[in-house]
């Protein structure tokens, strides 16, 4: 694990290239003539972690002010679509990625900045921020805390000019628990993740091949189905939108000291393997005695002599509850 650590802090030293960053790859992909989302993005080069201690950041007026310019150039009326250079917090939707009230944009921002420091592996910075068009989708149903519509949308693995596996973007296993709004939801989400007849597959496949060529190397590309036909919307390199562990290795227990020397045991959820960009950080840089457990997504202090772990200070909870309850401070993802 170690080794992983200074792989994972090589890559992202300064002047190093980190490539699943959207500023990398959308670029490539528009020049090719890949259909994505209209993009904008805004530079912010102060440390937002301050806004976590309830001061507000250097430059965030700026901040704000830059993305709702952004906003205003893709669209006067909404709704947008707003994330950085790594993810959108998109299982929060309502609180984070989705925005129609620019008015608001600042609670957007500072959600998905916390989710930032706590999803990434030692947090790289949030200094590319990125305001989108909002796709007309075609939603089955909503799920998770912040009833995001689930759509259809596949994920290719490609390498070199091949595409090296297919699937839904959506496992039954990511939506069992998580508020599905329709009861036959797994009928929907079956049908939903099958190719339909006439070519469907041929058309992705081709454009899948095309990301390729765009973008050189190892990679998962997401493809998202609109109403104006299908579309790239996420990429990132094949370690990580493949096959996570091969970065973090899976690690049902590890143990790590704290601060008081008591014994504090790293437990890690198995389920969110696929969910590339919403795999947890496994410890953070500054608190290494604290985890993201994947099930919930809650930060838990798990001591050597407790039986259930509980939700607390990470998340700024401190109700001690033991599950998740979905509320604002026990949002997780």
């Amino acid at each position: 694990m170690e080794q992983d650590i200074r792989e994972y802090h090589a890559e992202n030293a300064p002047g190093a290239v980190n490539k699943t960053r959207l500023s990398y790859w959308w670029p490539l992909l528009e020049a090719a003539g890949i259909p994505t989302p209209k993009t904008q993005m805004v530079s912010y080069t102060e440390n937002i972690s301050p806004l976590f201690d309830g001061t507000t950041p250097k430059g965030w007026d700026d901040l704000l002010a830059n993305l709702t310019t952004a906003a205003r150039f893709i669209s006067q009326t909404g709704p947008w679509f707003l994330r950085t250079d790594f993810g959108a917090a998109k299982h929060s939707w309502k609180n984070t990625c989705f925005i129609t009230d620019l008015n608001k944009i600042g609670a957007h921002v500072a959600a998905i900045a916390e989710d930032h420091e706590m999803q990434f592996p030692f947090a790289p910075p949030c200094d590319n921020w990125v305001v989108r068009e909002m796709l007309p989708t075609k939603p089955i149903f909503t799920a998770f805390w912040g009833d995001m519509p689930i759509t259809r949308e596949f994920r290719f693995f490609v390498r070199g000019d091949e595409v090296e596996y297919a699937q839904s973007y959506w496992l039954s296993d990511a939506i069992k628990g998580n508020h599905p709004s329709k009861k036959d939801w797994r009928k929907l989400l079956a049908k939903a993740s099958e190719f339909i007849d006439g070519g469907e597959s041929d058309i992705l496949y081709d454009l899948a091949r095309r990301v390729s060529r765009a973008v050189p190397g190892v990679w998962s590309v997401d493809l998202l189905d609109t109403e104006r036909g299908w579309f790239v919307t996420d990429m990132a390199e094949g370690d990580f939108g493949r096959n996570y562990l091969k970065r973090f290795p899976r690690y049902s227990r590890s143990t790590y000291g704290d601060s008081e020397g008591n014994a504090v045991h790293i437990v890690q959820s198995v389920e969110a393997i696929w969910w590339k960009p919403n795999v947890k950080s496994m410890i953070r840089t500054s608190r290494p005695d604290f985890n993201v457990n994947l099930r919930c997504g809650n930060a838990f202090l798990v001591r050597e002599y407790d039986t259930a772990p509980r939700c607390e200070m990470l998340t700024g909870c401190g109700s001690g509850q033991r599950k998740c309850k979905g509320c604002w401070k026990h949002r997780g993802f």
